[in-house]
């Protein structure tokens, strides 16, 4: 298949009307842009065609163009004479698209203290988004001591069984059903079961950053070539490398799952692909002080770690330079490549979904969620465990996270309808269930929890719903139940006077027993106050006058109130408190129950 002919049969796949050129200029422009390594679909993209169809269609010419033999670098592309910046023959990475999920590592540095020979200490490059990659560390004068690619040939004359693509890396033109093929098996034995009201995915990857020098190289590339072609006039727009592999990824996977590509879809199908040959291409911007590339290099626990080169440094690096900049680095167009990206990492992720209820606490001594303080544990049982984890099994996640309208202590008791709460849960395989079906859950985390902790009104809401929840922070009340022992005993009459109490203000700092808070002077609010003997069968207050030093304290109050403190002052730091209103020397909270949270969430269905 010879350059020309290639050229010719690309122009007949143009859209219709999309280059405003003569015949004879498209010709000339798509020859050069072959004769610079890009392959068919990247000549398309430096024509500004981003329309799916068209690209998927290109596969024949397409595996064509990757099956032409070279011989040699100088005998197709004699005009370049680019500086090779591979790694040598014997170290490079041959792995492929569609096979293993690892990068092959690279020895490099020379511990210190031995002679030649030894085990070499290896390298990684750490990107700002926390991966970390295999690295070559060589100087440059180990640079400049390798042959060009010409030489190489001279040397080992063997042609090279393929050709790949010098703008996409390779990227646009091998196994994209071998990377969708794997990523539908992921989602097959992770078994997830999307909702029946949308059976979609969106694509998500993460591309070598030496992309982005070599999209720039090309772009200013073809600007350079419609110069020499008097075609400058024309311009054509930028289509990057990841719009059109997410299109052809894209249109693999949905023919083998059925579901339809959507950017909003809450299920994505995640890719990570590496370039090792190319990854210290950004060094020669390090030399251009117009790019003002600055990169620091640590090293951490015997590897070497190198900060500053994520994509969007790269590109802002790129941005304002020019042909010059690029050609005096050999870089316009840039080096041949001679291995294929590797895919690192495959994932399948679903957005969360929001399980919500009201949760009893029956028994004392059991947290809210796991209390655990320098790895000791504290409580025995927690209400999230007791909930999460039937939830979790139910609705097969990675994990969840666990919030509530408040908590109470872990002596405290949650009775009435419940505290309500939701899970956020993740990556969920899972996502619909019926009433009947979240019935059967609540009974299963009754019947494991034993009596100790009950799950109600459980249910699926949207992440709308639980903003309610968090809004009603600050403005639901609660209401609670204390049993009280004072230091002294005290009238029928004096208890009768303080029931009469309502909207009392208080004034409360930080509870000296949570010193981790901030110590903020707050304003709280008891709404309601009924005191009576302990022993008061009734409840209601009794008209026969006698004393008591154990009284029934049932209250009303504002959003976030300390109620053990408003019992016993917290030495002055909650004022007034009912020691005080009863002029007692001292109170003990001996037992305190949350009767109600006044906050209908989440509502009956």
């Amino acid at each position: 298949m010879s350059v020309a002919n290639l050229a010719l049969r690309l122009l007949q796949r143009l859209p219709a009307g999309h280059l405003s050129l003569s015949a004879e200029q498209g010709e000339q422009l798509v020859t050069r842009l072959l004769g610079a390594r890009c392959c068919p679909r990247c000549v398309f993209r430096y024509l500004g065609v981003r329309d799916r169809t068209t690209h998927v269609n290109l596969l024949d010419l397409t595996k064509e163009w990757t099956s032409a033999k070279r011989s040699s670098e100088s005998a197709v592309f004699p005009s370049v004479q680019a500086r090779h910046l591979a790694e040598p023959k014997s170290e490079l990475n041959t792995a492929s698209l569609g096979k293993p999920d690892k990068v092959p590592e690279t020895t490099s540095e020379t511990p210190e203290g031995n002679d030649a020979g030894h085990q070499a200490k290896k390298a990684k490059v750490e990107k700002e988004d926390g991966t970390v990659l295999p690295v070559n560390t060589r100087t440059d004068q180990e640079f400049a001591d390798e042959p060009s690619f010409a030489e190489e040939a001279a040397v080992a004359p063997e042609p090279t069984p393929s050709q790949i693509c010098s703008a996409c890396l390779g990227l646009l033109h091998h196994d994209h059903q071998a990377v969708a093929q794997k990523a539908y098996d992921m989602q097959r034995n992770e078994n997830y079961e999307l909702s029946a009201t949308n059976q979609t995915f969106v694509l998500s990857m993460r591309l070598p950053t030496q992309l982005a020098i070599r999209q720039k190289s090309y772009v200013l590339y073809v600007r350079h070539l419609e110069q020499e072609l008097g075609t400058s006039d024309v311009i054509f727009p930028d289509v990057e490398v990841k719009e059109v592999l997410r299109m052809l990824l894209a249109n693999a996977y949905s023919q083998l799952s059925g579901l339809m590509f959507d950017q909003v879809s809450p299920f994505s199908v995640i890719v990570h692909l590496e370039h090792k040959e190319t990854a210290q291409e950004y060094k020669f911007l390090t030399k251009i002080p117009e790019a003002g590339l600055k990169v620091k290099t640590t090293r951490q626990k015997g590897q070497i770690v190198v900060h500053g080169i994520s994509f969007e440094k790269i590109i802002k690096a790129v941005e304002d330079l020019t042909y010059e900049h690029f050609a005096s680095a050999s870089m316009c167009p840039p080096p041949a490549v001679k291995t294929l990206p590797v895919v690192v990492g495959t994932e399948l992720n679903h957005s969360q979904i929001y399980v919500a209820g009201r949760y009893l606490k029956l028994r004392r001594h059991i947290s809210n969620s796991p209390w655990v303080i320098k790895g000791e544990r504290l409580a025995e049982h927690s209400v999230e465990e007791f909930v999460a984890e039937k939830v979790d099994e139910f609705f097969r996640t990675d994990g969840h996270k666990f919030y509530s309208s408040g908590r109470e202590d872990s002596d405290v008791l949650m009775l009435g309808k419940g505290r309500p709460y939701y899970l956020e849960l993740l990556n969920p395989r899972r996502i619909d269930a019926t009433k009947e079906e979240m019935k059967a859950l609540e009974d299963a985390i009754n019947e494991a929890a034993k009596g100790l902790v009950g799950a109600r009104h459980m249910q699926i809401v949207t992440k709308e719903d639980t903003k309610e929840l968090k809004d009603a922070a600050n403005t639901k009340s609660k209401s609670y139940s204390t049993l009280v022992k004072l230091a002294s005993p005290v009238t029928i009459e004096q208890l009768q006077e303080l029931s009469k109490t309502t909207n009392l203000e208080v004034k409360q700092q930080n509870p000296t027993r949570v010193p981790r808070r901030a110590d903020l002077l707050r304003d709280k609010l008891i709404e309601t106050l009924h005191v009576y003997p302990a022993s008061s069968a009734d409840g209601p207050l009794s008209d026969t006058p006698t004393t008591t030093d154990e009284v029934r304290v049932d209250l009303r109050t504002s959003a976030g109130t300390y109620v053990k403190e408003f019992m016993h002052g917290d030495n002055g730091r909650t004022n007034p408190s009912l020691k005080d209103l009863l002029g007692v020397e001292w109170a003990k909270v001996l037992e305190l129950d949350v009767l109600e949270v006044h906050l209908d969430w989440p509502r009956d269905e």
